[in-house]
């Protein structure tokens, strides 16, 4: 059997720095007028059905809001 090593370099670094790439990318996002409207009209049962469409990463990506909207 072999040992598995993790190999320290950029390439970890920017594996682990994502986390935070993400929170610094949500913050500076300006919220669009159209997509609020939205949101608001899919919570208040405005939709009879919403599609969701994605293969591989996308569809699992998207698993989540598809139970979040079923509940």
């Amino acid at each position: 059997m072999t040992d598995l090593a993790v190999v320290h370099g950029p390439y970890l670094k920017d594996i682990l720095e994502q986390p935070v790439a993400l929170e610094e990318t949500l913050t500076a996002l300006e919220k669009s007028a159209a997509l609020v409207a939205l949101a608001t009209k899919t919570q208040a049962g405005g939709y009879r059905s919403v599609v969701l469409t994605g293969m591989g990463s996308s569809y699992h990506v998207l698993h989540p809001l598809n139970i979040q909207l079923i509940e």
